[in-house]
């Protein structure tokens, strides 16, 4: 699993993960229970990647990398 952090089209930023078929937003998979923000995400710990991995298990990528923006943290 590799997280992103990315923006979108719109120009707004989220927490993301790349899978082969494209990104996954996390909080939107999640509905709501993982935040839209990296740093917020690391400080949820162990509980929050635990979430994350079984979203990018069962979450096809409906975002196309080429059109997000990467961000760095």
């Amino acid at each position: 699993m590799r997280l992103i952090s990315y923006r979108d089209a719109d120009g707004h930023n989220h927490l993301g993960a790349i899978t082969d078929k494209g990104v996954i937003n996390l909080h939107r998979a999640s509905a709501g229970e993982l935040p839209d923000d990296m740093l917020e995400f690391l400080r949820l710990g162990a509980a929050a990647m635990t979430k994350a991995k079984a979203l990018t298990a069962t979450c096809q990528g409906d975002i196309p990398l080429d059109s997000v923006r990467l961000l760095e943290v």
